[in-house]
């Protein structure tokens, strides 16, 4: 059943305290597990494509991901093992992964960071489409910074493994992504009546939604003005004039 995002739009200047919101543009960036039968099947907001499978030349028999790999996970993490059991035309392809937030749409930010961990005992990893990773011992960390195009081009395919090989290990935790702007032209926007608005407020408790929400206003605010206006969470909203309140409920 699709979820319904009902928002309402309000100038306010909010007179409650409130805290600058750090917004994850990935759906599940802290790789939470979803469980079928008390097994865990997937990672929560990630779609898995896996060439081995689509690929490979004996396709007279349905081959379950399975037979190819077990899913871990731990503290916000997602792990892969490969099993060595696995008939050898699934070797050597890629596997790739991508949040289901690469399916909404793309804000006007210029630029994103991506950052996050990753960590594999052979074969190689690329993140973003321009950072490539061989195996290493312990965790990697990356930090990088993709043009819009550049996002755009790989948000469904933001990571490759490749190749996969037979007992081959990857894990990978606390993947993040959020949007770049340059220096703000001023510190807040003026309005037509001369009023002025200062910042983007959501409710503490915004769903995933609401917050992408926010980054695709905030985005379009500074493609047409050149001011970034910060997005503020608050658990109480108290109406004073100057911020542009969202307000979202999913029945």
């Amino acid at each position: 059943m699709k979820r319904r995002i009902l928002t309402g739009l309000s100038l306010f200047w909010l007179c409650s305290i409130g805290a600058t919101a750090e917004i994850n543009l990935f759906r599940g960036g802290n790789f939470r597990p979803v469980t079928m039968d008390g097994e865990a099947t997937s990672a929560y907001g990630w779609n898995l494509l896996d060439h081995g499978r689509h690929f490979r030349k004996d396709k007279s028999k349905y081959l379950s991901g399975k037979d190819c790999f077990s899913l871990s996970f731990s503290e916000n993490s997602l792990g892969f093992e490969f099993a060595k059991t696995a008939p050898k035309d699934y070797f050597w392809h890629d596997l790739r992964l991508f949040n289901t937030s690469a399916d909404m749409p793309l804000p006007m930010a210029p630029e994103y960071r991506f950052t996050g961990a990753v960590r594999l005992d052979m074969g190689g990893i690329t993140l973003g489409g321009k950072r490539h990773l061989k195996a290493a011992e312990g965790w990697q960390d990356f930090d990088l910074k993709l043009s819009a195009e550049e996002y755009a081009k790989t948000r469904k395919s933001i990571v490759i493994m490749k190749p996969v090989l037979p007992g081959m290990k990857v894990a990978m935790r606390n993947f993040r992504l959020e949007p770049l702007y340059p220096e703000s032209k001023a510190k807040f926007i003026r309005l037509p009546d001369n009023g002025e608005l200062h910042n983007l407020t959501i409710p503490a408790d915004a769903s995933f939604e609401l917050k992408y929400m926010a980054i695709f206003w905030q985005s379009w605010l500074w493609r047409l003005t050149g001011t970034v206006l910060p997005i503020i969470e608050r658990k109480t909203l108290l109406a004073v004039p100057g911020s542009l309140v969202l307000l979202g409920a999913s029945p």
